[in-house]
Order: structure tokens, then C-alpha cells, then sequence
């Protein structure tokens, strides 16, 4: 209807300082907070009051909460994923991806993990960026399944330092390739590109690093 009206709700997010975001089905908001003890935040929906559910031990490039209400956390420069029950008022983390500790390359490894996605079977999915692949974790298992991009059982498509992953209800992969400047999807007959699909930047993107390179 071109007559309809949609409220508009403004969040003070003073002084939080937010990195990631994540909308639940019930349109509550949760953004990580760079500045003030790594906490994650909630906004319930149409409440301007905030909450601290989580403290995480440095920013979050990804936010997540699963439909059992699991927070989930992906910690780049850990090079690991850490979750929590949203039903628990402690801050007990469990590292459920990146187990190896360290970045690396092996199943059990993630090298600087950004968007992250969890679907109804609680499978977790990774943009793993370092390794320029998305790796796919079943539920409980630490061992991850590369799905696209680097060592993938069935290499269709070449990966740059994904940023971001969702997948549709008929669970179709949505990727940002961010290294090569598209989002590219899965579907009957593998990969294809949908966005960005002329294999290079954007104008506006290269003359701002061009003038970053002349003053850096």
C-alpha cells in the first residue's frame, strides 16, 4: 500500500561503539561493543534500554544467535568462534570453532574468522577469511568441513578473503567475496556470481586508495 506508514525507532548508542550487529526473528539487536570491556549488547525491540549479555575477550567481527538462543561470536584476531546460552547469566564461553589455538590452515584451524551462520540443524558456518574459504562445523563437531574457496572437496569456485555468509531456507550459500570485489551464491549447479560480477573494484573504491597511498 503506498499509504502505509512504518515507525521509525532511533537507538542512542552513545558511548557504545559498535562493530558488528546481529536482528533476531523478534527484532531484538545485539552489536559487540569495541570499547568498553568487549561486552556484547541488547536492545530489546522497541525499548531503547540496554543490557550486557556477554563479555567476550576482544571484539567480535561476527554476531550470531542460533534459534535455541546460543550467542555466538566469531573473535578475528584469535582466529576462533566462542558461543554462550543466553539463558545463562554467566560468562562461561565455549570455543566451538578454532580449537587449534592458533591460526592455521588444518580442519580444526581458522585464520581471522569474520561473518558467521548457524542454521536450524545448529551447523555453524564460517567466512574463514585468512584461509579464503568457508568452513562449515557440525553441531559438537570441532573439526571443520570446507564448503567453497580453498581445499574444498569440490572446488567450484575461487575465494579472496570472504567477509560475510548467510544461507536461504533452501540452504543455498551466500558469500561475500570481498577480496574480489562480488557476492557470489550456490545453487543447483554450483557456484555463480550475483553481485560485483566484473572481477574488479568499483572507481570510487580505487581512488580512495590511491589518495590512502599518497598520503600513507
Amino acid at each position: 500500500m503506498n499509504d502505509t506508514i512504518y515507525a521509525t525507532i532511533s537507538i542512542d548508542t552513545d558511548p557504545i561503539n559498535p562493530n558488528s550487529i546481529f536482528v533476531t526473528t523478534n527484532g531484538d539487536i545485539y552489536t559487540s561493543n569495541q570499547q568498553s570491556k568487549y561486552e556484547i549488547n541488547r536492545w530489546i525491540l522497541y525499548s531503547n534500554n540496554i543490557s550486557v549479555v556477554m563479555y567476550a575477550d576482544t571484539e567480535c567481527s561476527g554476531l550470531f544467535v542460533d534459534i535455541n538462543n546460543t550467542l555466538y561470536c566469531s573473535v578475528s584476531t584469535k582466529h576462533k568462534v566462542l558461543a554462550k546460552s543466553l539463558y545463562s547469566a554467566s560468562n562461561i564461553l565455549t570455543v566451538i570453532a578454532g580449537t587449534h589455538g592458533n591460526l592455521g590452515v588444518d580442519s580444526n584451524s581458522l585464520y581471522y574468522p569474520r561473518g558467521i551462520f548457524v542454521d536450524d540443524n545448529f551447523d555453524l558456518y564460517v567466512a574463514d577469511f585468512g584461509n579464503h574459504r568457508i568452513q562449515r562445523f557440525r553441531s559438537r563437531s570441532l573439526n571443520g568441513i570446507t564448503m567453497a574457496g580453498n581445499e574444498s572437496l569440490n572446488v567450484t569456485i575461487i575465494l579472496k578473503n570472504p567477509t560475510d555468509i548467510i544461507l536461504d531456507f533452501e540452504k543455498n550459500l551466500f558469500i561475500v567475496d570481498n577480496g574480489n570485489h562480488r557476492i557470489v551464491a550456490s545453487g543447483p549447479h554450483g557456484f555463480r556470481c550475483i553481485v560485483g560480477c566484473t572481477g574488479s573494484a568499483p572507481l570510487c573504491f580505487v581512488y580512495r586508495q590511491q589518495q590512502y597511498n599518497l598520503y600513507n
